[in-house]
C-alpha cells in the first residue's frame, strides 16, 4: 500500500510564503482472516491486520531538497506514518428474529500522532506507542410488523504515557427501526462517552463528560413520477432535543480565552433524489 501527497501552494499560511512539495509513504499490510461455522446461525472469527495511515497534511511537510534522516534532529522534525498492528476475535449469531454480534479487539499503534498546543501554537506530533483494547457488541430484533429494535455498545480503553484526545471510554445507541412497503423510519439515541479533548493555553490536559443525542430519519420511496425513475423522499432530523454540550478544546483567542467546541444544535434536512 502507498501514499502519494502533492501540496502546491501560492501562499501558505504555516510557512509564510509560496511552498510545494511531494512526498509518498509506502508498506506491507498483511492480514489474516478466519472463519469458524459452530452451526448453520452461529460463527466464529479472527483477524490479525497490519495498518498504515500516512501523515496527515498539517504537520507532515516534506521537504525534497532536505531528505528526512530519521537519526538526526533535522529529520524527526518530520510527521512519521502511523503503523498499527490490529487483532480482533468475535462471534456473530443470526436467527429468524435475531441478529446479535460481539468481539474482543487489541489494537498497537507504534507511532500515534496528535494534535498539540503550546501557548496559542497549535502543532501535530507523534506522540510514541498506545495500545488499544476494547469489547464491543451489536444486536437487532425483529418485533414484526416493520419494527425492528437495534443497539449496540462498546467499552474501550487504552495504554499511553500520554492522554489520548478524543478516545471515548464507551459508546452506545438504542433505538427504534421501521420498514414495511415503500416507507422506512429510524428513531436513535447516540452516546459518547467521556473523553480528553485537549490540551489548553496553560498546558493543562481537558477533560469533557460524556453526551448523548437523538437522531429521527424517515423516508419513502415514491416509485417513478413519469419523468423521473426511483423518486425518494428523505428526511432527516439530528439532534432532536438541541443538546449544544461542549465537547472539545478547541485553542485560544490571542488574548489568552479558551475556546471550545460545541454540539451545533438541532438541524435537519429534507432531500428529494431521482434517477432520469
Amino acid at each position: 500500500n502507498n501514499f502519494n501527497r502533492t501540496y502546491n501552494s501560492a501562499f501558505d499560511t504555516t510557512v509564510g510564503g509560496a511552498f510545494a512539495y511531494s512526498h509518498t509513504w509506502a508498506a506491507l499490510l498483511p492480514s489474516l482472516d478466519a472463519h469458524y461455522y459452530v452451526s448453520d446461525n452461529w460463527s466464529a472469527y479472527g483477524q490479525a491486520a497490519e495498518g498504515f495511515v500516512a501523515p496527515m497534511l498539517f504537520g507532515s511537510f516534506y521537504n525534497p531538497n532536505q531528505p528526512i534522516q530519521p537519526n538526526t534532529s533535522a529529520g524527526l522534525s518530520y510527521l512519521a506514518p502511523e503503523k498499527t498492528m490490529n487483532y480482533q476475535l468475535g462471534t456473530v449469531f443470526k436467527s429468524s428474529k435475531l441478529t446479535a454480534s460481539a468481539d474482543v479487539y487489541y489494537i498497537t499503534n507504534n507511532n500515534q500522532s496528535q494534535q498539540s498546543g503550546v501557548g496559542n501554537l497549535v502543532t501535530i506530533q507523534n506522540i510514541g506507542a498506545v495500545h488499544y483494547q476494547g469489547v464491543e457488541g451489536e444486536a437487532t430484533y425483529n418485533l414484526g410488523s416493520g419494527f425492528n429494535a437495534y443497539g449496540n455498545y462498546s467499552r474501550n480503553s487504552y495504554t499511553s504515557a500520554l492522554p489520548i484526545f478524543n478516545a471515548p471510554s464507551n459508546t452506545a445507541a438504542l433505538g427504534m427501526l421501521y420498514g414495511r412497503d415503500k416507507a422506512n423510519a429510524s428513531v436513535i439515541a447516540k452516546e459518547i462517552g467521556s473523553r480528553w479533548g485537549g490540551t489548553d493555553i496553560n498546558g493543562n490536559d481537558t477533560h469533557f463528560g460524556s453526551y448523548t443525542t437523538v437522531n429521527l430519519a424517515a423516508g419513502y420511496d415514491l416509485g417513478s413520477l413519469g419523468w423521473a425513475k426511483n423518486a425518494k423522499m428523505e428526511f432527516q432530523l439530528d439532534d432532536l432535543f438541541n443538546r449544544t454540550d461542549t465537547i472539545a478544546y478547541a485553542g485560544a483567542t490571542q488574548g489568552g480565552n479558551a475556546l471550545f467546541w460545541t454540539l451545533p444544535g438541532r438541524m435537519f434536512s429534507l432531500n428529494f433524489s431521482a434517477s432520469i
